[in-house]
Protein backbone atom coordinates (compact mmCIF):
# COMPACT_ATOMS: atom_id res chain seq x y z
CA UNK A 1 0.00 0.00 0.00
CA UNK A 2 1.34 3.43 -0.96
CA UNK A 3 0.11 6.93 -0.22
CA UNK A 4 0.85 10.21 -2.00
CA UNK A 5 -0.51 12.36 0.81
CA UNK A 6 -0.81 12.38 4.59
CA UNK A 7 -2.23 9.21 6.11
CA UNK A 8 -4.09 9.37 9.42
CA UNK A 9 -3.84 6.08 11.29
CA UNK A 10 -6.61 5.75 13.87
CA UNK A 11 -6.79 2.43 15.66
CA UNK A 12 -7.02 3.63 19.25
CA UNK A 13 -4.41 4.11 21.93
CA UNK A 14 -3.75 0.37 21.98
CA UNK A 15 -3.91 -0.58 18.31
CA UNK A 16 -2.22 2.38 16.63
CA UNK A 17 1.33 2.00 18.02
CA UNK A 18 1.28 -1.73 17.24
CA UNK A 19 0.32 -1.11 13.62
CA UNK A 20 3.03 1.53 13.30
CA UNK A 21 5.66 -0.78 14.73
CA UNK A 22 4.65 -3.71 12.52
CA UNK A 23 4.90 -1.31 9.58
CA UNK A 24 8.50 -0.48 10.50
CA UNK A 25 7.90 2.78 12.36
CA UNK A 26 9.23 2.78 15.91
CA UNK A 27 12.33 2.31 18.02
CA UNK A 28 14.92 0.48 15.90
CA UNK A 29 15.96 -1.67 18.89
CA UNK A 30 12.38 -2.92 19.33
CA UNK A 31 11.76 -3.50 15.63
CA UNK A 32 15.03 -5.33 15.00
CA UNK A 33 14.39 -7.62 17.98
CA UNK A 34 10.93 -8.38 16.56
CA UNK A 35 12.36 -9.09 13.10
CA UNK A 36 10.64 -6.10 11.47
CA UNK A 37 12.61 -4.01 8.91
CA UNK A 38 13.11 -0.46 10.18
CA UNK A 39 11.59 2.20 7.93
CA UNK A 40 11.61 5.08 10.40
CA UNK A 41 13.53 5.00 13.68
CA UNK A 42 11.01 6.73 15.97
CA UNK A 43 11.72 5.73 19.58
CA UNK A 44 8.61 7.37 21.03
CA UNK A 45 6.17 4.96 19.36
CA UNK A 46 4.63 2.76 22.04
CA UNK A 47 5.71 4.92 24.96
CA UNK A 48 3.55 7.21 27.12
CA UNK A 49 0.63 4.76 27.18
CA UNK A 50 -1.99 6.19 29.51
CA UNK A 51 -5.33 4.91 30.74
CA UNK A 52 -7.83 5.66 33.48
CA UNK A 53 -7.34 3.68 36.67
CA UNK A 54 -10.54 2.24 38.08
CA UNK A 55 -11.58 0.63 41.34
CA UNK A 56 -14.84 -1.29 41.72
CA UNK A 57 -16.34 -2.19 45.09
CA UNK A 58 -19.11 -4.81 45.18
CA UNK A 59 -22.14 -4.77 47.50
CA UNK A 60 -24.96 -7.25 48.01
CA UNK A 61 -28.41 -5.69 47.71
CA UNK A 62 -31.93 -6.88 48.53
CA UNK A 63 -33.23 -9.61 46.22
CA UNK A 64 -36.24 -7.43 45.37
CA UNK A 65 -34.06 -4.72 43.84
CA UNK A 66 -33.96 -4.42 40.05
CA UNK A 67 -30.43 -5.15 38.89
CA UNK A 68 -28.94 -6.55 35.69
CA UNK A 69 -27.36 -9.56 37.40
CA UNK A 70 -29.78 -12.24 36.19
CA UNK A 71 -29.55 -10.84 32.66
CA UNK A 72 -25.74 -10.83 32.72
CA UNK A 73 -25.71 -14.36 34.16
CA UNK A 74 -27.58 -15.46 31.06
CA UNK A 75 -30.74 -16.62 32.80
CA UNK A 76 -32.80 -17.85 29.82
CA UNK A 77 -36.17 -16.76 31.21
CA UNK A 78 -34.90 -13.32 32.10
CA UNK A 79 -33.20 -12.90 28.73
CA UNK A 80 -36.41 -13.73 26.89
CA UNK A 81 -38.64 -11.50 29.01
CA UNK A 82 -36.28 -8.54 28.97
CA UNK A 83 -35.64 -8.68 25.23
CA UNK A 84 -39.34 -9.11 24.42
CA UNK A 85 -40.20 -6.11 26.58
CA UNK A 86 -37.57 -3.98 24.89
CA UNK A 87 -38.68 -5.06 21.39
CA UNK A 88 -42.30 -4.28 22.27
CA UNK A 89 -41.94 -1.02 24.22
CA UNK A 90 -38.35 0.19 23.91
CA UNK A 91 -38.22 0.18 27.69
CA UNK A 92 -37.16 -2.14 30.48
CA UNK A 93 -33.90 -3.40 31.90
CA UNK A 94 -31.79 -3.17 28.74
CA UNK A 95 -33.02 0.31 27.89
CA UNK A 96 -30.47 1.40 30.50
CA UNK A 97 -26.71 1.05 30.44
CA UNK A 98 -26.81 -0.06 34.07
CA UNK A 99 -25.28 3.15 35.42
CA UNK A 100 -27.82 4.38 37.94
CA UNK A 101 -25.92 7.51 38.95
CA UNK A 102 -22.62 9.18 38.30
CA UNK A 103 -20.69 12.09 39.76
CA UNK A 104 -17.55 14.15 39.33
CA UNK A 105 -15.59 14.51 42.56
CA UNK A 106 -12.92 16.77 44.03
CA UNK A 107 -11.38 16.65 47.51
CA UNK A 108 -11.60 19.64 49.82
CA UNK A 109 -8.47 21.63 50.67
CA UNK A 110 -8.46 19.93 54.08
CA UNK A 111 -8.56 16.51 52.41
CA UNK A 112 -5.80 17.45 49.95
CA UNK A 113 -3.62 18.33 52.93
CA UNK A 114 -3.89 14.67 54.03
CA UNK A 115 -3.14 13.19 50.60
CA UNK A 116 0.64 13.43 50.55
CA UNK A 117 3.21 15.59 48.73
CA UNK A 118 3.10 13.70 45.41
CA UNK A 119 -0.61 14.38 44.85
CA UNK A 120 -0.40 17.85 46.41
CA UNK A 121 2.08 18.82 43.69
CA UNK A 122 -0.35 17.62 41.01
CA UNK A 123 -3.20 19.45 42.75
CA UNK A 124 -1.29 22.73 42.61
CA UNK A 125 -0.33 22.21 38.96
CA UNK A 126 -3.64 21.06 37.51
CA UNK A 127 -6.57 21.49 39.87
CA UNK A 128 -6.31 24.24 42.45
CA UNK A 129 -7.30 27.07 40.09
CA UNK A 130 -9.77 25.02 38.05
CA UNK A 131 -12.78 24.41 40.32
CA UNK A 132 -14.76 22.69 37.54
CA UNK A 133 -12.02 20.12 36.84
CA UNK A 134 -12.80 16.79 38.55
CA UNK A 135 -10.14 14.60 40.12
CA UNK A 136 -12.27 11.46 40.19
CA UNK A 137 -15.35 10.13 38.42
CA UNK A 138 -17.76 8.05 40.48
CA UNK A 139 -20.62 5.81 39.38
CA UNK A 140 -23.18 3.42 40.85
CA UNK A 141 -23.63 0.32 38.68
CA UNK A 142 -26.73 -1.85 38.97
CA UNK A 143 -24.97 -5.22 38.75
CA UNK A 144 -21.78 -7.15 39.39
CA UNK A 145 -19.64 -6.85 36.28
CA UNK A 146 -17.26 -9.71 36.98
CA UNK A 147 -17.52 -13.49 36.81
CA UNK A 148 -20.79 -14.35 38.53
CA UNK A 149 -19.55 -17.83 39.35
CA UNK A 150 -17.30 -16.20 41.95
CA UNK A 151 -20.25 -14.94 43.99
CA UNK A 152 -23.31 -16.54 45.59
CA UNK A 153 -26.52 -16.09 43.57
CA UNK A 154 -28.20 -12.78 44.30
CA UNK A 155 -28.45 -9.14 43.38
CA UNK A 156 -25.48 -6.78 43.50
CA UNK A 157 -24.37 -3.25 42.84
CA UNK A 158 -20.92 -1.79 42.36
CA UNK A 159 -19.40 1.57 43.21
CA UNK A 160 -16.82 2.72 40.68
CA UNK A 161 -14.07 5.25 41.25
CA UNK A 162 -12.07 6.29 38.19
CA UNK A 163 -9.11 8.65 38.15
CA UNK A 164 -9.87 11.33 35.56
CA UNK A 165 -6.34 12.61 34.90
CA UNK A 166 -3.73 9.94 35.75
CA UNK A 167 -0.03 10.72 35.86
CA UNK A 168 1.06 7.10 35.48
CA UNK A 169 2.23 5.96 32.07
CA UNK A 170 3.07 2.60 30.54
CA UNK A 171 4.32 1.18 27.26
CA UNK A 172 3.20 -1.02 24.38
CA UNK A 173 5.57 -2.77 21.98
CA UNK A 174 5.43 -5.61 19.49
CA UNK A 175 7.25 -8.88 20.08
CA UNK A 176 7.10 -9.95 16.43
CA UNK A 177 5.63 -8.93 13.11
CA UNK A 178 2.72 -11.32 13.67
CA UNK A 179 -0.46 -9.23 14.22
CA UNK A 180 -1.93 -12.07 16.32
CA UNK A 181 1.03 -12.30 18.70
CA UNK A 182 0.57 -10.83 22.18
CA UNK A 183 2.40 -7.52 22.58
CA UNK A 184 4.78 -6.54 25.35
CA UNK A 185 2.32 -4.44 27.33
CA UNK A 186 2.84 -2.57 30.57
CA UNK A 187 -0.28 -0.64 31.62
CA UNK A 188 1.66 1.40 34.14
CA UNK A 189 -1.22 1.62 36.59
CA UNK A 190 -0.15 3.42 39.79
CA UNK A 191 3.39 3.74 38.47
CA UNK A 192 3.30 7.36 39.60
CA UNK A 193 2.84 7.80 43.35
CA UNK A 194 0.54 10.78 42.79
CA UNK A 195 -2.21 8.50 41.42
CA UNK A 196 -2.60 6.40 44.56
CA UNK A 197 -3.82 9.07 47.00
CA UNK A 198 -6.95 10.09 45.04
CA UNK A 199 -7.91 6.44 44.52
CA UNK A 200 -7.67 5.82 48.28
CA UNK A 201 -9.56 9.04 48.99
CA UNK A 202 -12.37 8.07 46.62
CA UNK A 203 -12.64 4.62 48.18
CA UNK A 204 -13.06 6.16 51.61
CA UNK A 205 -15.61 8.68 50.35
Amino acid sequence: MKARKLVVLASGAFGTPLILQRSGVGASSILEKAGVPVRVDLPGVGLEYQDHQLTLETYKVDDNEDTMDDYLRGDVGVLQNVEEEYARTGKGLVASNGVDACMKCRPTEAEVAQMGPAFQKVWQQYFVNKPDKPVMFGAILSSFLGDHSLLPPGRYCMLAGMLEHPKSKGSLHIRSGDPFAAPDFEAGYLADEADLAPQVWMYKV
